[in-house]
């Protein structure tokens, strides 16, 4: 059975798929796959809602009747009681649509040209992303205004090449001129082919409202396993994607100079294929030789801290997820380079003290982070590993991304913002 985010990502391929099967009764069923799916993610994002509010109203009541205010507190238990309502009504609506959806999911013919491209399509975060991640990626983070500090946006640092070559730069209010700053390169995730770096700007604005100086990054993108299976390639391979951050670092660090903000305390942090990069970059300043091999020179501002949020790792491990990684190019084939850019390989006891953050029901993914961890502990590299469980909610893959507001993300983005402020003193 076909994966229903490749299915909604892709509709155009699945149906013709099925005229090449001469199934064209068949093709209806996308579309309805389609619609279910999106009114699922709607049901599933207003049944969080009212979860998440019925655990804020309960403290609510226990605050009010604490100051024997019975009254209001009656008040809140009706609205707690008519939401419970509208929440079993949902949870019924899910299961009807679950059913339904599986139905129709195991009409669809399977694409069985390319397994390893399925496997690599599936695996790769699509555009395409359900309704719960897109209404919650932003979270209630308020809106950055000039009460916060001042927003520069769009800041070029590759004028050689018309996209994806910019970031967004938060300078907060109680950014000092006198002192240093603590500076943070947020790296977006999507299968080094997809993403942007306003996927990034909910955690931006929030740590610039606790004193960091914060950046959101755009990068080169790979194609698509879609494009990938269509031939079209690259021009570019992973040592530009480090010279994308290299070069971004640089030029933060110019801006900032120029404005008169003292920057040397640069901390990064990205979530899936944003983290392994902010991972790996980290080891890159580490090794003159590796800088040597691909061509970057490290600027002279070291990152001190860096942070992955359900990161991936390697091309040589043994897990699923390192073996379906296809959608890459150039250099990535050469199995020396395959070591270089893993854990395995950017990786010793010499590495600089990182923080990972996951859980375990983020599967596949989870067997990747958890080997950076079990890598880092065997060769002594100092590091600290925060898994989570989901209370109230089941994770997922960057649950404190996608769902910020969630209580679990919220522990999981302070674990982050406690490591940073420790390594900015």
């Amino acid at each position: 059975m076909l994966d229903i985010k490749f299915v909604c990502d892709n509709p155009e391929l699945v149906k013709e798929n099925i005229r090449k099967k001469f199934k064209d009764a068949k093709l209806p069923l996308v579309d309805e796959a389609v619609e279910l799916y999106t009114r699922k993610c709607a049901a599933n994002t207003r049944a969080n809602e009212l979860r998440a509010n019925r655990n804020k109203i309960s403290k609510e009541i226990g605050v009010l009747m604490g100051k024997g205010l019975r009254d209001e507190a009656e008040e809140k238990k009706k609205l707690v009681g008519e939401q419970a309502k509208e929440l079993a009504t949902l949870e019924t609506e899910e299961t009807e649509i679950e059913a339904r959806l599986k139905e129709v999911m195991m009409k669809i013919p399977n694409i069985i040209d390319d397994p390893s491209y399925l496997k690599a399509a599936a695996m790769t975060e699509p555009r395409w992303q359900d309704c719960m991640e897109v209404n919650n990626t932003q979270g209630t983070e308020p809106e950055w205004t000039k009460k916060d500090g001042v927003l520069l946006s769009d800041i070029v640092y590759d004028s050689s090449r018309d996209e994806n070559n910019s970031f967004d730069l938060y300078i907060p209010k109680t950014a000092s001129k006198t002192g240093d700053n603590g500076v943070m390169l947020f790296i977006h995730g999507g299968g080094w082919s997809d993403g942007e770096k306003s996927d990034m700007a909910y955690l931006a604005k929030r740590f610039a409202r606790k004193g960091f100086i914060t950046a959101t990054l755009d990068y080169r993108l790979f194609p698509t396993n879609v494009n990938y299976l269509l031939g079209k390639r690259a021009d570019f391979t992973m040592d530009d994607l480090l010279a994308d951050v290299d070069q971004s670092i640089a030029k933060m660090k110019s801006v900032l100079d120029k404005k008169g903000y003292q920057a040397n305390k640069l901390g990064l942090c990205g979530y899936s294929a944003g983290g392994h990069m902010a991972l790996l970059y980290t080891g890159l300043q580490n090794s003159e030789a590796f800088q040597e091999k691909i061509g970057v020179k490290v600027p002279k501002t070291k990152v001190r801290a860096t942070a992955g949020s359900c990161p991936v790792g390697s091309y040589v491990a043994n897990d699923v997820v390192s073996k379906v990684f296809k959608n890459l190019s150039g250099r990535l084939y050469d199995d020396e380079m395959k070591l270089a850019y893993s854990y395995e390989g950017f990786a010793d006891e010499t590495y600089p003290e990182v923080c990972i953050v996951t859980t375990k029901t983020d599967v596949p993914i989870h067997y990747s982070t958890r080997g950076i961890h079990e890598h880092l502990d065997k060769v002594g590299a100092a590091h600290e590993y925060h898994v989570f469980e989901g209370k109230e909610h089941k994770l997922g893959h960057v649950f404190n991304v996608l769902h910020p507001d969630w209580e679990e993300s919220v522990a999981a983005n302070q674990a982050i913002l406690d490591f940073f402020e420790k390594h900015k003193k």
